[in-house]
């Protein structure tokens, strides 16, 4: 099953949306990753022009830090979106490996979000991907 379907169908179950009026009548617009054909997917760029364009939905991802804040980011590694590698002297002893059955992913040799704080976080920049 497709994440934003899971998402609605969690949303339908707790009560949060229904099915009457807006829903049935009209089109959804769900935006994934804000407008990330226009701008750095998860920006505020690509999240500000979601919310001018009138989507019903931002579809964002989660995850956790070691500090307990929760950030914006497509996967829960940053080697592909920021430019970790040039703190690669600061941060080395954090790569490693995980292995996500489930969806079928392994990254390996890589930072994790949960592994560093938000402070560290905000000395890293977004890059296009």
């Amino acid at each position: 099953m497709k994440p934003i379907l899971v998402s609605f169908i969690a949303l339908k179950t707790l009560g949060l949306v229904s099915e009457a009026g807006y829903f049935r009548n009209s089109q959804l617009v769900i935006c994934d990753r804000g407008s990330a054909g226009q701008f750095l997917q998860h920006s505020l760029a690509a999240h500000t022009d979601c919310y001018l364009q009138e989507a019903d939905f931002i579809g964002v991802s989660l995850h956790p830090t070691k500090d307990n804040y929760l950030v914006v980011n497509e996967l829960p590694i940053l080697s592909k979106e920021t430019n970790i590698e040039q703190f690669e002297w600061l941060f080395k002893n954090r790569k490693r490996n995980v292995t996500f059955p489930l969806y079928h992913q392994e990254f390996i040799n890589e930072y994790f979000i949960v592994d560093f704080t938000l402070a560290e976080l905000k000395m890293l920049n977004r890059k296009q991907t």
